[in-house]
């Protein structure tokens, strides 16, 4: 039906985890919980391994969708490179992010932008070419300022011949330190 929105409802217990005192429950959720909402003693939220592993996930899920694009003609379908660029703009905000949030995991709360979180991750190891990754930032802030085709193709060729590479090698790294985190 138009104009209808289907709804779920969900039933949700918060309890604290320390006030349980049925051991059959707490096991119950040692074994099969998943921590979603974490917070310090001030009551900061925390980043979790739940949260890491979930980033890892959306951004696999979206460099493949990245993958799909470049694979494409762009000169048979000028709708390739526009999906491409709306793809490589995905990938990047979850890139991103995703190592913010392991940095922050690991302690690094002064990564408070795209910059910040670059310039941290390239020190850390997370990425190795910290001079591409700015230069994929700048690209990726042009690509929301800018309608001209010839700054978009310019774009496409960047992602096509660089970028890509370089979200395939945080995806390898990323998945080396989850690992390591999970061990």
């Amino acid at each position: 039906m138009y104009g209808l929105k289907k709804q779920t409802f969900y039933t949700v217990d918060a309890i604290d985890y320390e006030k349980i005192s049925n051991e059959k429950l707490k096991s119950y959720i040692d074994l099969e919980g998943k921590t979603i909402f974490l917070t310090n003693e001030r009551g900061e939220a925390v980043v979790t391994m739940n949260k890491i592993i979930d980033k890892l996930f959306d951004f696999k899920k979206a460099l493949n969708k990245l993958h799909q694009s470049i694979a494409r003609d762009v000169a048979k379908d000028d709708l390739v490179l526009d999906a491409t660029i709306q793809r490589f703009e995905f990938t990047y905000e979850l890139a991103w992010k995703w190592m913010k949030s392991y940095l922050e995991y690991n302690g690094n709360n002064e990564v408070t932008s795209p910059r910040k979180t670059i310039k941290q991750a390239f020190k850390e190891g997370l990425i190795q070419d910290g001079a591409a990754w700015i230069q994929m930032l700048e690209d990726r802030i042009r690509t929301s300022h800018t309608y001209d085709e010839k700054i978009a193709m310019e774009i496409y060729e960047h992602v096509r011949q660089r970028y890509v590479h370089l979200f395939d090698q945080l995806l390898v790294e990323m998945k080396k330190r989850v690992r390591e985190l999970e061990e």
